[in-house]
């Protein structure tokens, strides 16, 4: 692979570690993950301490039946030792017993009566750990996702140990999460704009246009010429964050002619908000493009135009035949105010006989002013379908009217379509219904693997943690377990801090 010339020594400058960082990357993985399920022995355990202590070294070194020994024998002397029974999870769980793991953190939580934090972090980042170890390309990218996302410096260590993967998309992500953060990232990144990997040039471009901007403009904008529309659409939204000039022109040429939607409507996204000459010219002509998502950035585009003639584009594309388009143009324009052609189309779209487009017109009322929302709110919950009734629910909820909407709630929990179920209970558990919350347990354990994923989704939304969450981290599927390992980060906070 040729790679292209390094960063600018300024950029470089600009994307060194910070020293907070550096010292960071330079822990050890066990020992950073051993932090979190470390804390005071009871007075008297001196000898349980000791077991733990024993356990814990042997744990970093790999010796996970060992530490499984150790464990079991603090155990025998202290049965309610926190630290001995978080240990036992690690142990269980880095020695590729999952399931064990989740069944120890079950009976230590029965034991408690309530979670346990510090166990659940110790779990969810040990899972993360042992996905950066995966031999499938795709988790280790996924897991290096995450850990970016998450912020765990802890495990920079290992992020840093992917960037010398032989599997470029791989490398790509560990290079992306950790470019302010370790010296040999931006020459990394820069050399993989070269791969033959498209998805590595786009994670790549991706990366850099995050973390270093205008300041690699050399770098991204010959990006824009890629030959694959993913890396197209990457080096778009990069470019589009710092493009004047000659640049934009590029951008707003490829949003009229790249020969792909996707990245058509990328481009649109891009200069949204960007003062874009001939921006409402650009707008109507996208509104026309075959592709659906560049017709919903047109109107995206037209809305941050906010210009006399942007409004009377808007109001144009209300009438249009094409149901989502005029929807989402009448929301645009009903969140300046309420106008005649927003109303019409909203009208036309909840005397629908196609239930979607009633539950679409609910959803746009939703940029109403208030008394137009909530009487769209009640004309939905009159409606015969039920997925109406929850949309129409969800937006009584959102006007502040809780107690109106519960009622249809519940209703939604008794219904046998399994993701109306799954709607109704992530906004019930919003609420602070344990019913909601149970639904979402039971739901995280179904034999459906789609609805597991949903599921995961739903406490993720709320920052929930649930007896089925947990038992997802003993999934078959690994990209299930990284999910819910996330989710029960993002819920637990992501240290003990």
């Amino acid at each position: 692979m040729t790679r292209p010339a390094l960063l600018a020594p300024a950029v470089a400058a600009r994307l060194a570690p910070a020293p907070a960082r550096a010292r960071a990357a330079g822990r050890a993985v066990a020992v950073a993950l051993a932090l979190a399920v470390t804390s005071s022995a009871p007075a008297g355990c001196s000898a349980a301490a000791a077991d733990a202590g024993r356990a814990e070294t042997l744990l970093e070194r790999g010796d996970y039946a060992g530490a499984r020994l150790a464990v079991d024998r603090g155990l025998q002397r202290a049965p309610r030792d926190g630290r001995l029974r978080r240990l036992e999870m690690r142990a269980l769980l880095a020695g590729g017993d999952a399931r064990g793991a989740v069944a120890a953190y079950r009976r230590w939580r029965d034991a408690r009566g309530r979670d346990d934090a510090d166990a659940l972090r110790a779990l969810a980042r040990t899972t993360l750990w042992q996905a950066l170890r995966a031999h499938a390309p795709a988790i280790q990218t996924a897991a290096v996702q995450a850990v970016e996302r998450l912020e765990l410096e802890e495990l920079a260590p290992e992020v840093a140990r992917l960037m010398r993967s032989d599997d470029d998309v791989v490398a790509a992500a560990a290079g992306s999460a950790l470019l302010t953060a370790h010296e040999n990232a931006p020459q990394l990144l820069v050399s993989l704009l070269g791969s033959g990997d498209p998805a590595a040039r786009a994670l790549a471009t991706d990366g850099i246009g995050r973390k270093a901007g205008a300041f690699a403009r050399g770098d991204l904008v010959p990006m824009l010429g890629d030959r694959d529309p993913g890396v197209r659409g990457a080096a778009a939204a990069a470019v589009g964050r710092f493009a004047e000039g000659e640049d934009l022109a590029r951008l707003v040429a490829m949003a009229r002619r790249d020969a792909d939607g996707r990245v058509r409507a990328r481009v649109l996204r891009a200069l949204a908000g960007r003062g874009v000459a001939g921006a409402v010219a650009l707008g109507r002509a996208a509104a026309a493009d075959p592709y659906l998502g560049a017709r919903q950035a047109a109107v995206d585009l037209l809305a941050r135009a906010d210009s006399p003639a942007a409004a009377a584009a808007l109001d144009e594309l209300t009438g249009s035949g094409d149901r989502q388009l005029a929807l989402a143009a009448a929301a645009a324009r009903l969140r300046r105010g309420q106008t005649p052609a927003a109303l019409a189309a909203l009208e036309r779209a909840l005397a629908d006989p196609s239930w979607p487009a009633r539950v679409a017109a609910i959803n746009a009322a939703g940029a109403a002013p208030r008394r137009l929302a909530l009487t769209m709110a009640g004309r939905g919950v009159a409606d015969a379908r039920p997925e109406v009734r929850l949309a129409a629910a969800r937006l009584l909820l959102a006007l502040g009217q809780a107690e109106r909407a519960r009622g249809e709630l519940l209703a939604a929990l008794s219904r046998p379509d399994r993701l109306l179920q799954l709607d109704a209970a992530t906004d019930l558990a919003r609420l602070g219904d344990a019913r909601g919350e149970a639904v979402l347990d039971r739901l995280a354990g179904s034999e459906s693997p789609e609805l597991r994923a949903a599921a995961v989704s739903a406490h993720a939304a709320i920052a929930r943690v649930t007896p089925g969450l947990v038992g997802v981290l003993a999934d078959a599927r690994p990209e299930l377990r990284l999910a819910a390992a996330e989710a029960i980060l993002r819920a637990t906070g992501r240290s003990g801090d």
